[in-house]
């Protein structure tokens, strides 16, 4: 994603969602549109905090996404082409989106308010006009699919296995499917995995898995059976799958990829293929880019805990020791190699 004209700079891409022929995904903490088939993005949003986990509505007409314009993560609408966005709740609690009912009536998302822990959140539901959320009756759940006939698919303590990779503990996520829509759910799969993003498409259920190492999109039946794995991320995470019920979207790296199906082969079942996005800015990006770490920050140890910017990039900050340490541009440069990472 070229910045300020120079195609060596590049933003940092997520939370993609598409609809169509339009995907929409957050950088530099706002919301920009692009075409599935990449090219100019324009900006959507210009507000002062993050928009992330955008998600398109299923008649394509409006999104759904996280803001922290007021302060804590809450739920906002706005329309898919831009303009004003409205907030819906004001809950004060931690809150991700998960998605539309599949009328395009409500808005879905996971949110811990109302409980003694932050670790339990529970799928709601708010209308795009607003009013009051209502808490669903499912449980404790981050994550929901919908199928034909009313079958769903809960995701648990599905959050982002990217944050804790490989993690196998108690508290590693998982899948509930209602296959029928009767109200009876069972456990889908055992991968011995981290789980989560589950998306339903066509006759196969599609999520993302760390099972093998490194999280890549897989997809099975609705029995559990036949697990196919379509991307081959080797580096970074897939995260942030999505679906409009065709095709499917991540990012991995601060890249976007599209996941496109094909027609079963004679003799083979369904395929489906990712592709990166070749997306540039339709406007002015700050083209903060981090550097990979040749050796430790002068005068630092392993105690080093994080490196932020000053908003014109005159000073950076850093914490080691016990305590913060402001730092000019040159002193970085002396300790740092660029070698084209990226940053949000």
């Amino acid at each position: 994603m070229p910045s300020n004209g120079q195609q060596g700079q590049q933003g940092y891409l997520r939370f993609p969602t598409i609809f169509g022929d339009r995907i929409v995904f957050t950088a530099e903490d706002d919301l920009w549109s692009v075409s599935a088939g990449g090219g100019r993005a324009e900006r959507l949003t210009a507000g002062v905090a993050e928009a992330l986990q955008p998600r398109f509505s299923p008649d394509g007409q409006r999104l759904a996404f996280i803001g922290r314009d007021e302060g804590p993560t809450e739920v906002y609408v706005m329309p898919a082409g831009g303009g004003p966005a409205r907030r819906l709740t004001f809950q004060g609690a931690q809150a991700s989106v998960a998605g539309w009912t599949p009328d395009g009536g409500a808005i879905l998302y996971a949110s811990a308010a109302g409980q003694p822990l932050r670790g339990m959140s529970m799928l709601h539901r708010v209308s795009p006009a607003g009013g009051e959320p209502e808490r669903l009756p499912y449980g404790v759940a981050r994550t929901i699919a919908f199928g034909p006939h009313g079958a769903l698919i809960l995701g648990r303590n599905t959050g982002e296995p990217a944050y804790w990779k490989r993690y196998r503990g108690g508290t590693a996520g998982y899948l509930w499917i209602d296959a029928t829509g009767s109200g009876e759910f069972r456990r889908l799969l055992d991968l011995k995995a981290n789980i989560t993003a589950p998306c339903w498409v066509g006759d196969r259920i599609y999520f993302i898995a760390d099972h093998e190492g490194i999280g890549n999109v897989y997809s099975c039946l609705p029995t559990g059976e036949d697990v196919r794995r379509h991307t081959q991320q080797r580096d970074y995470y897939a995260r942030g799958l999505t679906t409009d019920g065709k095709r499917l979207v991540y990012h991995a790296g601060g890249d976007l990829f599209l996941l496109e199906r094909h027609p079963a082969r004679r003799g083979a079942g369904q395929r489906a293929s990712a592709t990166r996005a070749q997306v540039r800015a339709g406007g002015p990006l700050s083209g903060v880019r981090v550097p990979a770490p040749q050796g430790p920050l002068p005068g630092a140890d392993n105690s080093r805990q994080g490196l932020h910017h000053g908003q014109l990039g005159r000073r950076h900050s850093t914490a080691w020791r016990g305590g913060w340490r402001t730092l000019p541009p040159g002193v970085l440069a002396g300790g740092w190699q660029a070698a084209g990472g990226r940053a949000r």
